[in-house]
């Protein structure tokens, strides 16, 4: 059985962006998470913690198209990011979240997905 089925997945909220938060409330300003990164974790899974201020293996970055409030869970947001078709041939087993200066802000905690490149666009599918 492989190392990430015994692992419980979710998200982190790493030590800067925990004080990011403070500092938002306190000053009563606004959060913009706008950057997506993911990369392979050098070729292993392994798990993150809050403490992290970068990838293993950054393998590719892009804006952030959406952040809302899930209508299931208000105690959760969807960070919604494309990865464009043209670009793959990696397995994504690190995934972060960063804010507008660039701090990084949330660590999810993902099974690996394996990104394969088709070099065009197919239609945008959401899940059901």
């Amino acid at each position: 059985m492989p190392e990430e089925t015994t692992k419980k997945f979710g998200t982190i909220v790493t030590d800067v962006g925990t004080m990011r938060t403070r500092e938002a409330v306190l000053e009563g300003k606004k959060i913009n998470l706008t950057t997506l990164a993911v990369g392979d974790g050098g070729g292993a899974y392994y798990v993150p913690s809050a403490d992290m201020q970068g990838l293993k293996n950054e393998t590719w970055r892009g804006d952030v198209s959406s952040v809302t409030v899930n209508p299931d869970s208000p105690n959760m947001i969807d960070v919604i990011a494309v990865i464009p078709s043209d670009v793959g041939g990696f397995t994504i087993r690190e995934m972060a979240v960063l804010d507008d200066g660039e701090s990084w802000y949330l660590i999810p905690r993902i099974p690996t997905a394996h990104i394969q490149s088709f070099g065009i666009a197919p239609p945008a599918r959401r899940p059901a």
